[in-house]
């Protein structure tokens, strides 16, 4: 019977303990248990059964070996920032954390143990992430407000891609404000809009920043480069370039005499027979861009380059009545290809005609005038996104359409390459953060250039008249094309190192106009049969023939602009970044108007010595138009600054 007895108690006290568990777990939802001692001994050493990263009791950790915390850092803890939910009437908890942008990642529902109000806007991260609800108890919670004692130190810029280092403490049992030593914030790091530490808020910083952008591609939450590239950019730069100089053909020359009406030598080119404009160019580029989504993926960009006229003028020669020294006669050098039919006669050959010499006064001026433009629009699209030592590519939400990206071997097997400072500058360029864009797009680009010979002359034998002799040669290219290309930068710390390649394949529209006057005292001579100054010539023979270049014409032709561009910047705040690079660009097929000169001149057609007689100018007679095209090479240095939005 007692042990009948024994057995009864037994059960009651078993069923009551059961009731008892039931009725705790049923209220732990309402309110939390007791604060005694031995009930938080005894839940922390329950909660270590279940969860390995638990403190023990000090009476357990004593016989618990001693758990050493991994070195590798979890690159895809959640975090964002906490805010009231502003749409509870469907029954959704009152709070929520929500990313940079606004959007709910996960909501978050309130226990009694843990104030949320003093965490508001406020970056958290989750302990346990069990889905779209959270229990407050769940998010790892700062231990004060920014700015007071205590406040957790190095939050880094979003836009600098610098990461927050872990170690801050975190609450033991998840009630706020009561830190233990053993534990820290979830591992990885955290971006936020605030500023940091001696960071881009405070304005001009030249100091360092630790790690800055090695994991902001990260494939986890937030995508490629999540919030790290803005959404919409300027980029203004000065340019200093030079374009590869233009051809001319001997067009002034000074001489020694004149016997019998033939210019003696020895002959010295003063102007034209080697390459002209070869001077700098200063000039601006405006690029505006903005991305179109929030990682960063894709975007549109436009830009306008433009470099200042570029005017050269020469003149020889002196209007002033006087005979100049012998030696120092000006002329202008042609090849005559005909029978000259009054005297002096000259078979075809070498001539000049006279400037400045004993048989008239006066001077001769070329001038030369270059204007250079372009502008493009294009659609931008990531392919690849790779933080320091980590590839992500391949995933067409957070890091594009992979192609190549590239592979761990240059991070977990370095290349080592012999030559040290080659060695050195390849490990710095596998660490920092590097996006690869490609580029589909239009581009325009015009050249229009002018060469102008103007001879101002007086006879200086009476009746003395005023003579103006005009020859004047235009050449206007305007590409229109598709583009295609590819964008890489890389980013360390404050620094950035920019390239781009890229091509436009289409067609150059080509446009040459020659026209020359001559003209006696302000009338011109000869019209409309034969006009013309010296270089350009038109004139109509009895049977309508026309002889001579002076027209417009104009042609389309095939051409390829490729382009190389290195662009190194540094952050100089959060926004503003100081740039400089140097850009190469060439472009095939153009025509410049000193390549349009025919110096094969019969000087029959010259209108200043009378016009053709007859029979001395015959069809296809020179000059002759032909169009002559080249290439061209522009390069130089940009120096520039970005801001980004």
């Amino acid at each position: 019977m007692a042990t009948n007895k024994s057995v009864l108690k037994s059960m009651r006290c078993f069923a009551t303990s059961l009731i008892l568990i039931f009725a705790a777990s049923a209220d732990a939802a309402d309110r939390p248990n007791r604060s005694t001692p031995s009930d938080i001994a005894a839940g922390r050493w329950m909660d270590s059964l279940l969860d390995p990263s638990t403190p023990l009791p000090k009476s357990k950790q004593a016989n618990r070996p001693r758990r050493q915390r991994p070195n590798a850092r979890r690159q895809n803890s959640l975090r964002g920032k906490l805010v009231r939910n502003p749409e509870t009437e469907e029954g959704l908890p009152a709070y929520a954390l929500v990313d940079r942008y606004g959007g709910v990642l996960r909501y978050v529902e309130p226990v009694k143990s843990i104030d949320l109000e003093k965490h508001l806007e406020r970056t958290v991260a989750v302990k346990h992430d069990t889905g779209d609800m959270l229990l407050a108890s769940q998010l790892v919670l700062p231990r004060s407000q920014p700015g007071q004692a205590g406040a957790p130190t190095g939050l880094q810029l979003a836009q600098s891609l610098e990461p927050i280092p872990a170690g801050e403490p975190v609450p033991a049992d998840g009630a706020a404000n009561t830190p233990t030593p053993t534990e820290s914030y979830a591992e990885g790091p955290i971006y936020v809009d605030g500023g940091f530490e001696g960071g881009y808020d405070e304005g001009l910083n030249f100091g360092g920043c630790s790690n800055c952008g090695e994991v902001i591609c990260g494939c986890g939450a937030g995508g490629c480069g999540y919030g790290a590239r803005g959404v919409m950019y300027l980029h203004a730069e000065y340019l200093l370039w030079r374009l590869e100089g233009m051809n001319t053909p001997a067009l002034v020359l000074q001489f020694n005499d004149i016997v019998g009406g033939v210019a003696q030598g020895p002959f010295t080119t003063i102007y034209g027979g080697s390459r002209v404009l070869e001077d700098e160019r200063h000039g601006a580029r405006i690029t505006f861009g903005l991305w179109l989504d929030d990682y960063g993926q894709w975007g549109v960009e436009g830009d306008y380059l433009g470099l200042g006229d570029l005017d050269e003028t020469f003149s020889a020669g002196t209007l002033d009545g006087t005979v100049p020294a012998v030696g120092s006669f000006i002329g202008r050098p042609f090849f005559n290809t005909g029978v000259i039919a009054g005297p002096p006669a000259s078979n075809p050959g070498p001539a000049v005609q006279d400037v400045d010499t004993s048989a008239i006064d006066g001077t001769v001026t070329v001038s030369i005038n270059s204007e250079f433009q372009s502008a493009g629009f294009r659609l931008r699209h990531n392919l690849c996104c790779r933080p320091s030592c980590e590839t992500c590519c391949g995933d067409g939400v957070s890091c594009g359409a992979g192609v190549g990206c590239g592979s761990r071997a240059g991070c977990g097997l370095p290349v080592v390459i012999p030559f040290a400072p080659l060695n050195r500058l390849c490990t710095l360029l596998r660490q920092g953060t590097r996006h690869t864009d490609v580029l589909y797009g239009v581009r325009w680009v015009g050249l229009n250039e002018r060469l102008g010979i103007v001879e101002d002359l007086q006879d200086r034998v009476p009746p003395v008249a005023q003579i103006d002799v005009f020859d004047i040669f235009t050449a206007e290219n305007d590409f229109f094309g598709g583009e295609v290309g590819y964008e890489t930068d890389w980013k360390y710390r404050r620094w950035s190192l920019n390239f781009l390649s890229k091509v436009a394949i289409g067609s150059t529209r080509q446009r040459v106009g020659i026209a020359g006057r001559t003209l006696r005292d302000g009338v011109e001579l000869n019209p409309p049969n034969n006009v013309g100054g010296l270089l350009a010539q038109r004139t109509v023979l009895a049977d309508s023939t026309v002889v001579g270049n002076i027209g417009s014409y104009e042609r389309d032709e095939f051409s390829m602009i490729p382009e190389l561009g290195l662009t190194l910047g540094y952050n100089l705040t959060r926004r503003l970044k100081l740039t400089g690079g140097y850009t190469l660009l060439y472009w095939s097929n153009v025509v410049r108007p000193g390549d349009q000169i025919d110096i094969d001149v019969n000087a029959n057609l010259v209108p200043r010595d009378g016009g053709p007689a007859a029979g001395s100018v015959v069809a296809g007679d020179h000059p002759r138009f032909t169009f002559r095209q080249t290439d061209l090479w522009a390069h130089g240095l940009n120096l520039g600054a970005e801001m980004t939005w």
